[in-house]
């Protein structure tokens, strides 16, 4: 007999509810699962029942006192695209938000550099206008040798 992972299991039990008739009862599926030969012990059966039902995808009910338990798939059940693939998408969510935190990691390195480099810019450039305010340049002596024109007063 084949032996699946347990999440894989749960596919198969949910997979197998979805399809054919309406309700299926435990035996229905214990036998199908034996004809397919896949290992499903009763005690997993009823594990994976309890967790099909608990995230509401799979319904229990009794037909009478006399009949067992019958299971369908709710339209949750119905539209749940499966534990497996479930699984490879919260993974690769994982792995998405590693990348987006690894690059967010590296653009506020980044942006950090910039920020120290423009400070460093600004206060270069602060000194400098004050060298020219108290160090003037060689423009403004050629305007102190000039003589200086006499204002007359008009009359």
């Amino acid at each position: 007999m084949q032996k699946l992972e347990p999440i894989e299991l749960l596919d198969e039990v949910l997979n197998f509810i979805k399809i054919g008739e309406y309700w299926k009862t435990r035996k229905v599926i214990d036998s199908h699962f034996r004809s397919i030969n896949i290992e499903l012990t009763h005690d997993d059966l009823d594990r994976i029942i309890i967790k099909l039902m608990g995230d509401n995808y799979i319904d229990q009910t009794r037909m009478d006192d006399y009949t067992k338990d019958h299971y369908t798939a709710t339209y949750d059940g119905i539209l749940f695209h499966g534990y497996v693939k479930q699984r490879l998408l919260d993974d690769e969510r994982i792995i998405s938000i590693d990348q987006m935190a690894i690059a967010t990691k590296k653009y506020n390195t980044r942006l950090l550099w910039a920020t120290w480099c423009a400070g460093i810019a600004a206060a270069l450039l602060l000194l400098w206008q004050l060298m020219l305010w108290y160090y003037p340049t060689h423009n403004d002596y050629q305007d102190r040798n000039l003589p200086k024109k006499s204002v007359e007063k008009s009359k």
